[in-house]
């Protein structure tokens, strides 16, 4: 017996039909989405050669070929009535650096020192020693140092 589940309403087994078709439409969709993956993954590569993708340049930005060896080259003529400002490529520009500098330094220094000691007169064995003639053996040293300076330095 020949069952046609989607067109007959009357068939037996219409839920067997329906997980089939549903199976089968999955299958289908899984297969389709497969392949599309695929299609979209392909592409066209160029060799890096090739000239279909060469960079052009435009002839407008490239300079006109001009003979070296001379300082006025036919085209760049100055006219009586124009500005002579460099104004294409090969026109000789001066530049003029103009600088300046200014520098100054100064420095003072003073020193001021005062030394002074002083020793009593000794005693010996914790008597004063004594000679004849009141001998005293006490002494003092001072010293007194003074500086003061200044330097200076301009430059310009």
């Amino acid at each position: 017996m020949k069952v046609h589940c989607l067109v007959n309403k009357y068939c037996l087994v219409n839920r067997y039909c329906l997980e089939s078709y549903l199976v089968k439409t999955a299958k289908f969709s899984t297969i389709s989405l497969f392949l599309l993956c695929i299609y979209g993954c392909a592409s066209t590569y160029s060799l890096p050669d090739d000239p279909k993708y060469a960079p052009v340049a435009p002839s407008a930005l490239n300079p006109p070929n001009l003979k070296n060896g001379s300082l006025f080259k036919p085209g760049y003529a100055l006219d009586l009535w124009k500005d002579q400002r460099a104004r294409k490529v090969g026109d000789i520009l001066t530049v003029i650096l103009s600088e300046s500098t200014t520098s100054s330094k100064s420095s003072s220094s003073s020193l001021t020192k005062d030394y002074s000691t002083s020793n009593e007169n000794p005693t010996l064995l914790g008597s004063l020693p004594s000679l004849t003639g009141g001998l005293d053996l006490s002494t003092s040293v001072s010293a007194a140092r003074d500086f003061s300076g200044e330097v200076g330095a301009d430059q310009s």
